[in-house]
């Protein structure tokens, strides 16, 4: 934590398993310049050009949130990711949440940019869903690339995205799952269905969930009715300030 470099910030090169790279700094790869990733979080990292999180970097089964790039890619920028979440990362120019990286089975959710895509990947990408990721314009308007599918995502009291048992996510991912290792990012068994889940974390959590609606453009995350009197939380966050609470919705 809290480290600096020219490049890579926490890791120069190397294999990383089961880590945490937390506010580090570096002009290219914040958290990891050229490294292999495995069951690490890339958190609040900062790059002055390329790559908050990580640049040119190899990760499966990894978390990239609220990494910022001044350039481009705030949570990756080159490489390949395969079955990581990229959450509230941003960059000044483009590729909020990727600038071009090859994705695989990944959940991509709340990026947002300044003045290019939220989104951005130039090249190959499967087996992915976007939600709620944005391009931020000056005059306060906004563009976004979203798919049309709510995963139902719901993070844990760890920053983690855990998938409801009837979100999309599930066995959603490309067949081959060889790459992925036994397990996901908690230590749990990686294929547990018909074909390998979307995301860091494999499986769905039981119960029902409650969804946040609004007019269209601000990210909504929903919880899940716990407990025997029915209590459930919900967090809505709004990019832009421009959008509308409407309801929710139990799924």
């Amino acid at each position: 934590f809290g480290n600096s470099g020219t490049n890579g910030g926490a890791f120069y090169y190397g294999v990383h398993e089961d880590c945490t790279a937390g506010a580090n700094t570096a002009a290219n790869g914040g958290g990891s310049y050229y490294g292999t990733s495995i069951h690490c979080r890339f958190i609040g990292n900062t790059a002055s050009s390329y790559g908050g999180g990580t640049y040119y970097g190899a990760a499966t089964n990894c978390v990239m949130t609220l990494n910022v790039a001044t350039n481009y890619g705030g949570g990756a920028a080159y490489g390949t990711l395969v079955n990581c979440q990229l959450d509230g990362n941003s960059a000044k120019y483009g590729g909020g949440a990727a600038y071009p990286t090859a994705l695989r089975n990944c959940t991509i959710v709340g990026n947002c940019a300044d003045n290019g895509p939220a989104y951005w990947s130039a090249s190959s990408t499967s087996g992915t869903i976007r939600w709620a990721n944005y391009r931020m314009q000056s005059g306060g308007a906004d563009l976004y690339d979203n798919n049309a599918v709510d995963p139902m995502l719901i993070k844990d009291e760890n920053g983690i995205y855990r998938l409801s048992e009837h979100s999309p996510c599930i066995d959603a991912g490309l067949a081959d799952a060889t790459s992925l290792g036994p397990t996901d990012l908690l230590g749990e068994v990686r294929l547990q269905g018909d074909a390998v889940d979307l995301g860091a974390v494999e499986g769905g959590v039981e119960g029902r969930y409650v969804g946040v609606l609004n007019d269209g453009y601000g990210t909504a995350f929903g919880g899940y009715v716990t407990g025997e009197d029915g209590s459930v939380t919900l967090r809505a966050e709004e990019l832009d300030g421009a959008h509308n609470f409407l309801g929710f919705y139990v799924g």
